[in-house]
């Protein structure tokens, strides 16, 4: 029976990042396609790049800089999964400020950059 993916692991730039368990959520992205119709019938479609984004919720510790987080870019972001499949996406940055709950000791985290790539 095959394993099904329940752990994600991710780093940026080889530095691991202290992701909250189960809270990993990878859209590879690549090509999104609009169909086109015109006299009762598909005519064919139009593709265009979607970016890959990322997002996940950080433990924080004193250790996370959410400053300089806040500042990624051009960074390569590898996300792995406990079944062993690994994806890079090249070209990341960071996409929306950090948001850090008191009550939960986390932060909100999201990144994208090129269509992922299988490692």
């Amino acid at each position: 029976m095959p394993k099904i993916t329940g752990i994600m692991y991710a780093t940026v730039d080889g530095e691991s990042l202290p992701m909250s368990e189960g809270s990993g959520k990878l859209n590879i992205g690549g090509k999104e396609r609009t169909v086109k119709k015109g006299g009762n019938r598909v005519r064919g479609y139009v593709e265009k790049v979607m970016e890959a984004t990322f997002e996940c919720t950080l433990d924080h510790t004193a250790d996370v800089d959410l400053i300089a987080m806040r500042d990624w870019v051009d960074k390569v972001l590898v996300v792995e999964t406990d079944t062993g499949v690994r994806y890079s996406v090249a070209n990341a940055c960071v996409t929306n400020p950090h948001e850090l709950s008191e009550s939960e000791g986390e932060v909100s985290f999201a990144m994208a950059g090129d269509p992922a790539i299988q490692i």
